[in-house]
């Protein structure tokens, strides 16, 4: 993914980068300078007041390290719930108001928010929420995002935050459910893009039997991007085959579009499969409707490609 936030900012990563986390720190290390992005890796996590660190290091000294070094965002990595850095962020409150940090979580946070944890009173953002979250927290658009996300059944609301575009890329909605379909229209709409919605089952029949002369080009290449819902599965569907099928689908029949999956509660393993099948952005849902907005703006400045023409 081409840079897409300030050449000045720097990144320190501090922890493990596995699983879902390693996601993340590729698209933080791919969106700024490669010297602007650098991780710093402990055998462990100060936790319950007991100091950690390599060789012996301090939270104070490392911290007044990055101050030196005018490093911008902090990232601290929690893979589980037993490695929270509360002894760090303790003293990144006390002792460096000035230096911006945000914990990034695997998906244990998505239930441990409502039973365990709690309100953190410092900004913490789960693997999957780049265009709703890291995004903004990175490039200062929104310094303190809420910890607490908003519970799976809740509405989804678009937002008029984002100024509309003046030439916005038109798109696609492939939607089982009718509200979820209309909420990610009307965030597209507020921002200007004009797209369509389909049911998967109006997708497949007018697309499945559409064979292209050789050589000839789609009659749909005004489509930019594409989006599919999960609501699209249904219960025994197998992931696998079914994104697959779909994205193929897609590719095939708008080889321009940038591919966009949408998901309730990602997981690195079934982003994985729809990366595999072809799916270029995730998405996260129930949102506000700005990380469709963000990845459009994206898309409309060229820093979303197409399948064809990604490196």
């Amino acid at each position: 993914m081409p840079p897409t936030l300030p050449h000045s900012l720097k990144i320190a990563w501090l922890g493990p980068q596995a699983g879902a986390l390693a996601w993340l720190a590729a698209r933080l290390s791919a969106s700024v300078p490669t010297e602007n992005f650098q991780t710093f890796r402990a055998p462990s996590l100060p936790v319950n007041g007991i100091q950690g660190g390599a060789g012996g290091q301090t939270p104070e000294a490392l911290f007044d390290e990055l101050i030196a070094s005018q490093f911008n965002r902090l990232v601290l990595a929690c893979p589980t719930r037993i490695d929270y850095p509360f002894t760090w962020i303790k003293a990144l409150q006390a002792d460096y108001p000035d230096l911006p940090f945000a914990v990034a979580t695997d998906s244990w946070w998505d239930g441990s928010r409502r039973t365990g944890i709690g309100e953190s009173g410092h900004t913490l953002l789960p693997w999957y929420r780049w265009w709703d979250g890291w995004f903004e927290w990175i490039s200062g658009e929104n310094p303190a995002i809420s910890s607490l996300l908003p519970h799976p059944s809740a509405p989804y609301l678009p937002t008029s935050r984002i100024p509309r575009l003046e030439q916005a890329p038109a798109g696609m909605i492939v939607s089982n459910c009718q509200a979820t379909g209309e909420a990610w229209s009307m965030a597209a709409q507020q921002l200007g893009a004009p797209a369509s919605r389909l049911s998967l089952r109006s997708f497949q029949q007018r697309h499945a039997s559409a064979a292209l002369p050789t050589g000839a080009a789609p009659p749909t290449a005004d489509i930019r991007w594409v989006l599919w819902d999960d609501s699209c599965l249904n219960l025994g569907d197998d992931e696998r085959d079914a994104l697959r099928e779909f994205f193929q689908l897609t590719a095939a029949n708008y080889p321009e579009a940038v591919p966009i999956a949408a998901f309730s509660l990602p997981r690195i393993a079934t982003w994985k499969i729809a990366q595999s099948a072809g799916a270029r952005e995730l998405l996260a849902k129930p949102n506000t409707g700005r990380g469709l907005q963000r990845a459009l703006q994206a898309c409309c400045m060229g820093h979303l490609n197409s399948p064809s023409k990604a490196g």
